[in-house]
């Protein structure tokens, strides 16, 4: 009897990877600590998004007509929420930056290079147009 693939329990579980940001944050033997990240699941990405949504007005009648999704602060979020260590809802984390979230604090935290990186290699690592094509090459050769 085949094995049905699309099971929750036999669907593969992403691994959280980890990304060399900087070589500024480092441990007690001055060796970089990396960060560790995660994909998020489609509901936290779901509402992320709710979150990111700010009104549209009409500008004659001043009426609500809809909503766009603010792409920056949907990004943003998504990347903090994606970052397992250091943890970014830390108190003493965030008092030490003068943060006020966990959003706040991975800005203050990061400087312009070290948050493409980060950006970049999340991209790279949790892609799904990737993961797909990659998956796909892969079945192709074993046929």
């Amino acid at each position: 009897m085949a094995v049905n693939p699309f099971l929750k329990q036999n669907k593969k579980e992403r691994k959280p990877i980890k990304i060399q940001v900087s070589d500024l944050f480092v441990d007690e033997n001055g060796k970089p600590v990396p960060f560790i990240l995660k994909i998020l699941s489609s509901e936290e990405a779901e509402d992320l998004k709710k979150e990111c949504m700010e009104p549209v007005f009409d500008p004659r009648t001043r009426r609500k007509v809809g909503s766009n999704l603010n792409q920056d602060e949907y990004q943003n979020k998504m990347l903090a929420k994606s970052v397992v260590y250091p943890d970014l809802t830390d108190k003493e984390n965030q008092k030490s930056w003068g943060a006020r979230d966990e959003y706040d604090l991975l800005f203050k935290m990061l400087d312009f290079q070290e948050r493409a990186t980060l950006l970049s290699e999340f991209d790279k690592n949790f892609s799904t147009s990737d993961t797909i094509a990659e998956d796909a090459e892969a079945e192709t050769k074993n046929e």
